[in-house]
């Protein structure tokens, strides 16, 4: 287990994530800033006298050696690196559900301005004070950004009010020309079983009230490499296997809604003529595809 200080805190870090001495902590995905801009402005947020909640989300990291270095040589071997860390150990204002983030209102909304994530400074105006929400849809767990200005997210332009769910475990976000990367940290099975066994510790906790009442899914929502990634659905692990067919419980990729997919072995005509009459008659219901 290795320590690192970030913004007076101390984490450790460990094979299932960032924990600090609180049992919730549990850290599940990072915000790197991913180009020259970001980059910059991610230094100038580390020497701003900050807020201590927009102070609990920034983990400063060791400068790059210089055989790493991707910029310009002199410019990028003085910035200070690091990234912004989310999870249950950095309580957001709004609940365990939902991280607002940009750069911030003015002053007179309050020394917190607001906002739980500063991605950039507050003087820059290129960025909206709440430019984007992070939040959780409450039945599957899927973690979804909308858009509150227009932004960029993997191949996906979202206009104001637009949604979509980060369904890969590394995803490019972009806001007005400026690069971040969203990347869990909830890379293997037991790293999922763990999350989801704090997230229903959380939100039993915030709730009084049984996770089993609150999450309609038992998945986690968190895509894994080795997830499938459709434009209908997002899963992994099967639930159930037969002789021809698997089964599978995952989320839509916009809203995060519940999917039930049924991947299905044809060898011979006629149980293709089966798979398609079954097909057919779940074209008739209503969110079946």
């Amino acid at each position: 287990m290795s320590f690192t200080d970030a913004t007076s805190r101390n984490v450790a870090t460990t094979d299932l994530g960032v924990w600090a001495s609180n049992t919730n902590a549990f850290e599940f995905l990072r915000i790197y800033p991913d180009d020259s801009a970001s980059k910059q402005a991610f230094q100038e947020l580390l020497e701003t006298n900050l807020h201590p909640h927009h102070g609990q989300f920034i983990v400063e990291t060791p400068r790059p050696s210089s055989e790493n270095l991707t910029l310009d040589y002199e410019v990028e071997l003085n910035l200070r690196t690091g990234y912004h860390s989310i999870g249950w150990h950095v309580p957001s204002l709004f609940g365990p559900t939902r991280f607002k983030i940009g750069r911030g209102h003015d002053l007179r909304f309050g020394p917190h301005r607001s906002i739980d994530i500063l991605l950039v400074p507050p003087t820059m105006r290129n960025v909206a004070p709440v430019h984007l929400v992070l939040l959780m849809n409450r039945d599957t767990g899927p973690w979804i950004i909308h858009a509150n200005r227009p932004v960029t997210v993997g191949r996906t332009r979202l206009e104001q009010g637009d949604q979509v769910c980060l369904c890969r475990p590394t995803t490019q976000v972009i806001i007005n020309g400026l690069v971040f990367t969203f990347e869990f940290m909830v890379r293997t099975e037991e790293q999922e079983r763990r999350y989801i066994e704090i997230r229903n510790q959380v939100f039993e906790q915030w709730e009084k009230r049984p996770a089993r009442e609150i999450f309609r899914s038992p998945i986690s929502g968190i895509p894994l490499q080795t997830d499938t990634c459709l434009d209908i659905a997002v899963f992994g692990t099967g639930v159930g296997y037969g002789t021809h067919a698997c089964v599978f419980e995952g989320f839509e990729p916009v809203k995060g809604d519940l999917r039930i997919i049924k991947r299905v072995e044809i060898k011979n005509p006629d149980a293709k003529k089966l798979i398609t009459e079954e097909a057919h008659a779940l074209e008739q219901l209503k969110g079946c595809r």
